[in-house]
């Protein structure tokens, strides 16, 4: 039929709230991103996003989604399907007027180096997200919903709730045979730029 679907999206983690634009917008499916930088293990941004003749003007969804989230969401539309497993979950149901997809949370995984903190696990579920980071072995605990720029870490208060969420990121890692992280034996102190004096 010749019709396209274009996506504008920024470089970063999590989309934390989608809002669907008036029919003066352009029409495409697209997100522009306000976000703290890619790899980032603070919530990214709020974008802006809607489905032409399928999204309500004016709608708003507070159900947080990832990048990854993109691709069965595009298969859907295209009419494809795969007998394999792939991350992430349609995002149709939402912009059809859902307010929930059926997940109980949501997980990325970071194994490597870039900035601080270093290497990290997440997990978000509800209104709390658990980052997990490898290099120190703490936990860092937000009620996202009450404090969307993470600065009161409730990690030492909320210790049950710190132990499910940890029990429950280590269970998704294992499913999902995620790489981790291994001790680098040449690593030298002097050498690590993150010490270095501007």
């Amino acid at each position: 039929s010749g019709a396209a679907i274009a996506i504008i999206i920024a470089s970063s983690s999590i989309f934390e709230r989608a809002v669907a634009v008036d029919d003066s917008a352009p029409p495409f499916f697209g997100c522009a991103l306000l976000f703290l930088g890619r790899g980032e293990a603070s919530t990214a941004g709020w974008p802006a996003c809607r489905l032409p003749g399928v999204t309500d003007p004016g709608t708003t969804c507070a159900e947080p989604t990832l990048s990854m989230d993109i691709f069965p969401t595009l298969a859907k539309l295209a009419g494809a399907s795969s007998e394999e497993p792939v991350d992430g979950s349609d995002l149709m149901p939402l912009f059809a007027g859902e307010e929930r997809l059926e997940r109980d949370a949501i997980f990325w995984h970071f194994p490597h180096y870039r900035h601080a903190p270093g290497p990290y696990s997440i997990i978000r579920k509800g209104d709390f997200k658990l980052i997990e980071v490898f290099e120190t072995g703490k936990y860092e605990l937000y009620n996202v919903k009450k404090d969307i720029g993470e600065h009161l870490n409730l990690a030492p208060k909320m210790t049950k709730m710190v132990l499910d969420l940890a029990n429950n990121l280590r269970q998704w890692r294992k499913r999902s045979e995620a790489k981790m992280a291994v001790l680098n034996q040449e690593y030298d102190p002097s050498s690590d730029f993150r010490k270095k004096k501007k």
